[in-house]
Order: structure tokens, then sequence, then C-alpha cells
């Protein structure tokens, strides 16, 4: 109550703004209402009525909001019994509830049949409370009272049956089907003897009897294997922004249509749902965070309360109609080295990491990352690129530099030309990599003192250069003879004339990109972190999701630890091993990856027995219904694939991946990369088949029958 005795509520918006919303816009000017209303008798002791059709409470506070129903709506009284819950069923009545969907949007949900009758005590508090929670995810649900099952017996017979017909298209004959299933507190014999009395007669398979699924226990990951909540929506927009220099992005912020319809001006509390998305795969904005409902103090994007992020998006409380809110996104990497901080690890990049962040950056892209997968033209790259030498003298060992490398550019134009013609992609063009940057064009000039050729930029050209051996100024020779021997000649720039393959920049990048093909995944990540309390280097970190269908609610993020190597024969080590495995234990869950730019066949004896120990090891518990750290591998087949994993592994196999098997589930992708490359079983071919439970018994039918023919 405030200083005036109006209620005012902790959250949301007081539902009698809706009823006056309704009246002002439908029901005002109408003799008959479009719907039959209900007002239903209280019945101590039994909650149907509160789960089917609602009610308002009637404490005196709140007496003004049913009143205010019965005022507008007119509704019926009605008794609490048999006949009025089949009011409800059959004849379409509306209450309370319907009131409170004004205006909302629901998505379709999973839907486990065709049309679900839960059966259920509501006179007990566990299937009342399981009944609600179902409802969450299965949208085609009806509610029966177990006591009256038998009032309600030809009502559910008429629908099983007028739903029991063949599936257009379908041409094995499948028909759709009905579920009923029943409550926890009813005892199986009571199950069991109910169907045999009134539904027994019924076509087999019409309908299958059961149990509901358990909402709250911990499932496998997947499209498949997770109930998902429907998700109710007032008004949508769809908007397109892009971060300038002033990182505050202004973002419109719808209100509810009925907000002080009652012109009493109460607070109302209502959310904003962001739901980002980052078609092209860039590191800034970060998009995927993982849920901080229970500590919502990082990270701090919005201007105003504390971001509440989650699976259906990231949640702005509102309370004062503005028509915006201000966001300040992060860029990846700040999002991942912040996050790190509050679970007690300071990061800070690395040389490396810096580097290969100049690498994707440049691309624009992970997709774009595409124009380095060809294996000729990192090849070239790294010719061109600087190199260290170590020069032993006098005992001591020193490492000499020698600076990147020119090449002609009637060189470089045909290596772009042959690429062209064996490989398809818009980043395969030279001229992709001139708009890009990577190349510079410059004179090739010969020092008349020392001899020596000099490689000029145009801006650093004059009439008396610098001899960058000699340190002598000449005069630019403009005789006619010497200028027909000027030569152009292409040099790298930024961080793609850093040594040993841009410091394996090019070897991190092909992999992000192989990990979120485009429009499948959602990815942010952090490349080369050192891990100050750890004492250790990796080489990326990131945030990883499938991207979801519709407006169906996401897999919580995956953190995925990940080493990514060049050619460098041997350079799966026992410190990259023994890097993953120190973070790895500081992160249950986790996903790590060890990539290579080499095929497996280039791998030593020595890297496969490291990876398999390490891909057990990541077996050594179970981590929500999983191994707590799976590994996958990638090697040079996946890195330069042109058109996703799945393909490059028919073109070398001749074999087409399952259209079952989803491999931006990394789960499913370690599985597969472990059996593929390190001999290994399916993880849950090891575990004891009587305790795989039914949804990964699913997956593991899927991985063995991934081939076919």
């Amino acid at each position: 109550m405030d200083y005036r005795g109006k209620v005012q509520f902790a959250a949301g918006v007081d539902i009698a703004e809706t009823m006056q919303e309704l009246y002002d816009t439908e029901y005002k000017y109408e003799r008959r209402h479009k719907h039959s209303f209900a007002d239903i008798e209280q019945t101590p002791g039994n909650a149907f009525f509160d789960v089917v059709g609602g009610r308002y409470p009637t404490d005196g506070p709140l007496a003004y909001i049913p009143e205010g129903y019965r005022e507008i709506f007119s509704p019926e009284k009605l008794a609490a019994s048999a006949d009025t819950a089949k009011k409800f069923l059959k004849e379409g009545y509306a209450g309370a509830l319907w009131v409170s969907r004004h205006g909302l949007n629901e998505s379709l949900g999973r839907g486990f049949s065709d049309e679900t009758f839960c059966v259920f005590d509501p006179t007990d508090a566990g299937d009342v409370i399981d009944l609600w929670n179902f409802r969450l995810v299965e949208r085609r649900l009806t509610p029966i009272s177990m006591g009256w099952f038998a009032e309600h017996s030809e009502f559910v017979r008429e629908r099983i049956l007028a739903i029991h017909r063949p599936i257009p298209g379908n041409s094995s004959g499948t028909k759709f089907h009905s579920s009923e299933l029943f409550g926890a507190s009813i005892p199986d014999e009571a199950r069991v003897e109910l169907t045999r009395t009134h539904l027994s007669d019924l076509p087999d398979r019409s309908f299958f009897s059961g149990r509901p699924p358990l909402l709250w226990e911990s499932v496998a990951r997947g499209r498949d294997r997770r109930e998902a909540k429907i998700i109710a929506t007032g008004k949508s927009i769809s908007f397109d922004e892009e971060l300038g220099s002033e990182r505050y992005l202004k973002l419109p912020a719808p209100t509810p249509s009925f907000l002080n319809a009652t012109r009493r001006y109460t607070k109302g509390r209502w959310v904003n749902l962001v739901v980002a998305d980052e078609l092209h795969q860039r590191a800034d904005p970060a998009i995927v965070y993982p849920s901080n409902l229970w500590s919502p103090e990082y990270p701090r994007l919005g201007s105003g309360r504390d971001l509440r992020i989650g699976r259906e998006g990231w949640a702005l409380q509102q309370e004062h109609e503005i028509g915006y809110s201000l966001l300040e996104p992060q860029e990846g990497r700040a999002a991942i080295i912040g996050w790190l901080k509050t679970q007690g690890i300071e990061a800070t990049p690395s040389e490396e990491g810096q580097v290969a962040s100049r690498v994707i950056a440049t691309a624009d892209t992970l997709l774009a990352c595409g124009m380095f997968a060809d294996r000729k033209t990192l090849q070239l790259l790294n010719e061109m690129a600087e190199s260290h030498t170590e020069v032993h003298r006098n005992g001591k060992k020193t490492v000499k530099s020698v600076p990147d490398r020119s090449k002609h550019y009637q060189e470089v134009r045909r290596h772009f030309e042959e690429r062209s013609k064996r490989s398809f992609g818009f980043w395969n063009n030279l001229d992709y990599f001139l708009n890009r940057s990577v190349f510079r064009a410059g004179l090739r000039v010969q020092c008349p003192i020392c001899a020596y050729y000099n490689w000029f930029a145009l801006d650093a050209l004059g009439y008396k250069p610098t001899c960058s051996r000699c340190l002598n100024q000449f005069e630019f020779s403009q005789a006619p003879q010497d200028l027909h021997r000027l030569e152009w000649y292409y040099r790298l720039t930024g961080p793609f004339a850093a040594p040993d393959y841009a410091r394996g920049g090019y070897a991190v990048a092909l992999t992000l990109r192989s990990l979120a093909p485009q429009h499948d995944t959602n990815i942010t990540w952090a490349t080369g972190l050192r891990l100050a309390p750890l004492g250790c280097e990796i080489d990326f970190v990131a945030w990883h999701r499938p991207t979801r269908m519709g407006r169906d609610e996401r897999d919580e993020p995956i953190l995925v630890l990940g080493e990514a190597k060049s050619f460098g024969v041997g350079s799966i080590n026992d410190e990259t091993i023994h890097s993953l495995k120190k973070v790895a234990e500081s992160f249950p869950g986790a996903v790590l990856v060890v990539s290579t730019l080499r095929e497996i066949d280039e791998y030593s004896l020595a890297e496969i027995a490291r990876l398999r120990h390490l891909a057990l090891w990541g077996r050594r518990k179970t981590h929500q219904a999983g191994p707590i750290n799976p590994l996958v591998v990638l090697t040079g087949t996946e890195l330069f694939a042109r058109h996703g994993i799945a393909d490059a592994w028919k073109q070398v196999d001749g074999k087409e991946m399952h259209p079952s098997v989803g491999l931006d589930d990394l789960h499913t992708l370690a599985d597969l990369t472990q059996h593929r490359y390190l001999g290994l079983q399916s993880y849950w071919d090891r575990r004891d088949r009587s305790d795989v439970p039914e949804h990964m018994g699913r997956l593991l039918a899927a991985i063995r029958g991934r081939w076919r023919e």
C-alpha cells in the first residue's frame, strides 16, 4: 500500500489495467460477449479451478480486482463441479487466466504428442505444482481431475479418436497420437485401472499412458534432449544497431499497451527482453554470456538496474515509459576477462593473443576467416613474414630476427589466380586480401652504395631515400634505364608480418571458424590469455551456443578452452596438455579443444597418446549427465574445410553424415572426433547400458548411425 492507500505491486502490472483496456477496446459496446466467462465458487483444499480457469484473490485490499472482473465480463456463477470443468474443456469458458494472456504471443514449445491429457489430484500440492510447471513446456495440455475422470472419459475418448488419423504425406502409415499422463501422487494400480476401465477399447497406439517428465532433473544438452519453456511475449520490435565510437546503443523499449489504462497511475514494472544476435560473428560486441540470474552484478551492460541474462535473452527491468533503453556492449575479450575475474582468475592478453585477435579483426568475421583456409596461402604468408633464428656465439644463445620479405607482385597474383580455380569463396581473390590490408605494394630500389635492394612503401619514397642496410642517403635515379629496372613488390602488414604463421593466429582463427559455422552458432571469444593465478597461458577461451529455432529458448552456453597449433611437428607436447588440464580443473563442464593445421597422419605416436590421455582424463567424472571435460580434436581436415566439418568428412570418407547428428553440439563433436582420431569408444558406450538415460540412448543411436551410404 502506498501513502494514498493504493495497492503497489512489487513486480508486474496491475491486472485491473488489462481488464480496463479490454473493456475500452472490446467490451464497452458489446451486448453479448464473444466469450463465455465463469466465476467459480471457492473450494478450500481443491485447486482444480485455480489452475483451470484461474481465480482472483479475495483479500480486502485486492477486492477491487474480482469486482472489476464481474463488472466488465458479467461472468456466469458456477459451482465447482465436473459439469463446470467440462464447460471449460468443451465449451471454451474463460476465466482469470484468459484475461492474463491478453496481448501475449506464445511460442509453440516442444510438445510430446498431438494432445496431452494430464490426470492429477487437485487436492495434492505436489500434483498441482507439477501440472503448473508442465504447462510451461507443453502447450496442447488438457487437465483432468482424477476424481472426475469417469465424467470426462467420453470427452477424452472423442478427442483421442479425432486426433488418431494418418499423418499427411507419411508413407509408413504413422498416425497422430495422444498422451495420457498421471500425476506423481496417483498409484500405478489406480492409473492402470482407470485406463483399463475407460480407454481400453480404443485403437492400438492411439494414445500412450505414462508420467509427466521430471522437469527439474538435470538432463543433457541439445534441442531434442531438454524441455524448452513456452515463451510468452507482448510487443516485439526488430532492429539493427551498429556499435559506434560512443559505445552505447539506444534500443527501443516497448511498453505494455494497457499501462495506466485505468488512469490511476499505479506503479508498473515490466521487462524488455533483448535477444541479441550477430549474424556475421564479429568479436565486437559480445552477444553470448552465461546466465547471471543469481549474480546479476556482472556483466554491467545496462544504464540502470542490473541486467539479468537467461536462456531467453537479456532482461532489462523497466519502471518508466521513456521509449528507449541504453546498453553498453562489451568487446568479446573484455567480456571473458571480466567474467574470469568474477571466478577469481586474473587474465591478461598475451602477445600471441593480440596477434590472433588482429588477424580475425582484419578478416572482419569468423566466416571471412575462410580467407586463411588454404595451405598454400598460409605457406606464402609465412614465407613473407619475419623469421627468428637462434644463433650461438661465445657459448651464448641469441635470437636473430630477419625482417619480413617482399615478393614480386606477379608471383602473388599467380598464386591467387590458381587458388581461385581450386576453391570457391569471395575471399579467394587477391583483391579481398588487398582490401583487408594484408599486402602492401611498394617499389624495390637498389642502393648504389652497398648494392642492397630496398623495399619502399609509396609514402616513404622520396628523391633522397635512406638505405635500410648501410643507412646512407642516396639520390633516386630518374634515368630511363634505371626507372625501367624498378619493380613492384608486395610486403605483409600488421599481424600478418609476425613469424610462425602469425604467432599461431591463423590456427586460432580457423579453429574458431570451424566451431561456429555461419547461422548455426553464436559465440563470444577471447584469444591468447595469460592466467596469472594458474601460471599458464591458453590460446583461446569462448562461450559457445547453438542458435535456436524460432523463439525457442536456447541452451546455456558452453565454456570452451582451446589450444591451437600450426604445422609444427611435436607441437602437442606435455606443456600443452598440462596447461589445458590445469585450467579445466577450475571449470567443470568446460569443453576442451586441441587443434592443429596438420592432418592426423602427420601426428606423432606420442601426440596421439597425449591426446588419448587427455580425452580419458576429461571423462574422469560425470557433470550434468555428461563427461566433466569432453575433448574435441580438430585437424587440418576440419580447419581447412570449405563447407563445414560434415562436408569435409564426406570428402575424405565418401560417406554422408546422418541428418540426425548435429555437429553444433560440442559433446557430440567430441564423441565423434575422439572415435575418429583417437580410436576411443563413445562416452556412453563405456557406461553401463542400464545407467544410460533415455535421452542419451537416443543420442547414442544417432551417433552409431551417423554414416549413411
